[in-house]
């Protein structure tokens, strides 16, 4: 009963792989996560996110994980804002979001004004790839 109570959780600090993973026990009611600096996580966090059922709001920033690790987020039948803040990423690593049926949001590719962690041009493949219900802005 008391799981249900969860609604929202920000972690910030020093996360490590192993306790990441106490995460998914707050899995029933677990709504909004966000402020997740992912910095020494790699397709692990991503994983363990995934089994979050009642997700609906998501904030990734930092980390290492690949394209592999971002796919497991479409198991997220609720997920309808998704902010990824990261160097390093390329417009193929967002083709999943597509396939995400409450999708409306994918914000932080342009990050800091265009300067952000993916080039404008890159953006905007990412924006093509997209259906017209999810906004990047």
């Amino acid at each position: 009963m008391g799981q249900d109570l969860v609604f929202w959780l920000s972690l910030t600090g020093s996360i490590v792989p192993a306790s990441f993973a106490a995460v998914a026990h707050l899995a029933p009611g677990l709504r909004d996560l966000s402020s997740v600096f992912l910095d020494s996580l790699g397709d692990e966090a991503p994983s363990v996110i995934a089994d979050l059922p009642a997700v609906q709001a998501l904030s990734l920033q930092g980390g290492s994980y690949t394209e592999t690790g971002l796919q497991q987020l479409r198991r997220l039948p609720k997920l309808r804002h998704l902010h990824i803040e990261r160097e390093d990423l390329t417009p193929s690593m967002f083709a999943f979001a597509a396939a995400m049926p409450a999708l409306t949001r994918l914000t932080g590719l342009d990050e800091f004004g265009g300067d952000g962690p993916i080039p404008p041009a890159e953006v905007e493949q990412v924006r093509a790839m997209l259906p017209p219900r999810i906004s990047t802005n």
